[in-house]
């Protein structure tokens, strides 16, 4: 059987030397790739915006009630969509992806958006999102603490 070779990975191509750049600065490893600096931004736009889905929906259905507010947080932000990224068209999708994920994300956005707009305190809004947030962790949990599978020792995974 053939061995495999190391990759270098301190190859530098004619795009990263800093010759291109007016400061000749080549230490940033996004130089030059403005669609990478607008897709770094829009994430970290996206992580805010999801620290404050809870807020958010407590403050909108305040406001216009629980399942108005949920409404109107999901019709702005498909028009938003829209404005900024077009996607593709719905017909190029299959269709039982397309049913079983609407379904499904339909049920989830509405319980918790629901969930959270019909808390009468605002603990009660900081309890629900807990468990959405921490759901998944749980259920890894329960699966451990219920399955009667033995647990093997880390030396044996060592002496492997």
């Amino acid at each position: 059987m053939g061995r495999l070779e190391p990759v270098n990975t301190n190859q530098k191509s004619p795009s990263d030397s800093g010759a291109n750049h007016p400061t000749g600065n080549s230490c940033n490893p996004l130089l030059g790739h403005a669609t990478s600096h607008a897709a770094t931004l829009i994430g970290l736009f996206a992580i805010v915006l999801w620290g404050f889905m809870a807020g958010l929906v407590r403050l909108v259905s305040e406001s216009f009630g629980a399942t108005l507010g949920s409404a109107l947080i999901y019709t702005v932000g498909g028009v938003m969509l829209f404005i900024v990224r077009r996607p593709k068209p719905i017909r190029e999708a299959p269709c039982k992806y397309l049913i079983a994920g609407g379904l499904m994300f339909i049920a989830y956005e509405a319980s918790i958006s629901l969930s959270i707009g019909l808390a009468t305190t605002n603990a009660q809004s900081v309890e629900v999102s807990l468990v959405n947030y921490l759901w998944p962790t749980l259920l890894v949990l329960m699966t451990a603490a219920v399955s009667h599978k033995t647990v093997r020792s880390p030396k044996r995974f060592l002496a492997r």
